[in-house]
């Protein structure tokens, strides 16, 4: 009976892997990419200072933080994490 589930979901678990290694590559360009634009927005936020313009200055960092690597590239690695879980599960079966 439990090799008759692994057949079935034998397919699943090749989707699986396959679309784990393509969403840790994208992450890999995605987060150099992000870093480059977070340090952007974060230099334009500290040249707003300078201007007097607070609600820049706010909105600013708020975007360099969600772009930094602790924002969403940190999601993208929890998504992963959670796949690659699954991935586990359905290979312990």
């Amino acid at each position: 009976m439990r090799w008759i589930i692994r057949i079935i979901l034998f397919p699943v678990r090749l989707v699986l892997s396959l679309l784990i290694a393509f969403l840790t590559f994208i992450l890999s360009l995605s987060t150099a990419l992000l870093g480059v634009v977070s340090t952007l927005i974060f230099i334009i936020g500290l040249a707003s200072i300078f201007q007097g313009d607070k609600q820049v200055v706010f909105e600013s960092l708020i975007i360099a933080f969600l772009f930094s690597p602790f924002g969403l590239p940190k999601l993208g690695v929890y998504i992963i994490g959670l796949l690659e879980l699954l991935n586990y599960t359905i290979k312990s079966i």
